[in-house]
């Protein structure tokens, strides 16, 4: 208003308007993105499922890990989903088994919510060929 009143620079106005709207418009679209991603229940970005694998494989007992889903249900809220196989252990040991799991990932990568479906590494998965 000044620039105008004073120095009657009447383009100021709508170039300002122009610049501000641009503005908004590039933070709409980045958060958009963000809750379209979290909508469709993506992975979160920066978290690789391999490493993620490798972490769970290389704790003692189990004896690999297949059939997974990474996912964030909403800001910071990420749910895991996987096969792990264990050689034959009584019910008490696979409980620790499956707590380290969920220590670890949630120490490591922030992960609130896993959900582990724990087989004999003896038996056959149907799922086993998938990540």
């Amino acid at each position: 208003g000044i620039a105008i009143y004073y120095f009657s620079v009447m383009w100021i106005d709508p170039a300002l308007t122009i610049l501000i709207s641009l503005y908004i418009l590039r933070e709409s679209i980045s958060i958009l993105k963000k809750e379209v991603d979290l909508f469709m229940l993506a992975s979160p970005p920066g978290l690789s499922l391999d490493e993620i694998k490798q972490v769970i494989q290389d704790i003692p007992g189990i004896k690999g890990v297949h059939h997974m889903h990474l996912w964030e249900v909403g800001e910071g809220d990420i749910h895991l989903e996987a096969h792990i196989k264990v050689n034959e252990k009584t019910v008490l040991e696979t409980d620790a088994i499956r707590h380290r799991v969920e220590e670890k990932l949630h120490k490591r990568f922030d992960i609130h919510h896993v959900t582990l479906q724990v087989e004999s590494a003896d038996t056959p998965c149907k799922t086993e060929n998938m990540l």
